[in-house]
């Protein structure tokens, strides 16, 4: 992913956790991805330190080794990526974002 686009998607998630749940976030200046969060960037609230929001764009293949992650809100550019999880997880913890898909992305 371009740095663009992170940016393009971290704006989006602070936006979405204020929209839905009158949640601020802290946006990570170095996006990490974790392997406990099957390589996703895990976001965390900005008013209580290490609380958990969400986990952005985990690797389908990995989920399996990952099953804590079935409980934590999980969200994706768009349809394409939200797809490629529904097999592994909830559909109900799953938000796409419907940001643009310019390019092939690839979540692992």
């Amino acid at each position: 992913m371009s740095q663009g686009q992170q940016i393009e998607l971290l704006a989006a998630v602070a936006e979405y956790a204020w929209r839905t749940s009158g949640v601020r976030v802290g946006i990570p200046e170095r996006p990490m991805m974790w392997p406990q969060y099957a390589y996703g960037v895990p976001v965390h609230t900005a008013d209580r330190p290490r609380t958990l929001y969400c986990v952005v764009r985990p690797c389908p293949d990995l989920i399996a080794s990952c099953p804590d992650l079935a409980k934590e809100l999980v969200l994706t550019r768009g349809a394409q990526e939200a797809r490629e999880l529904t097999d592994a997880l909830p559909t109900g913890r799953i938000v796409q974002l419907d940001l643009p898909e310019h390019e092939q992305l690839t979540m692992c």
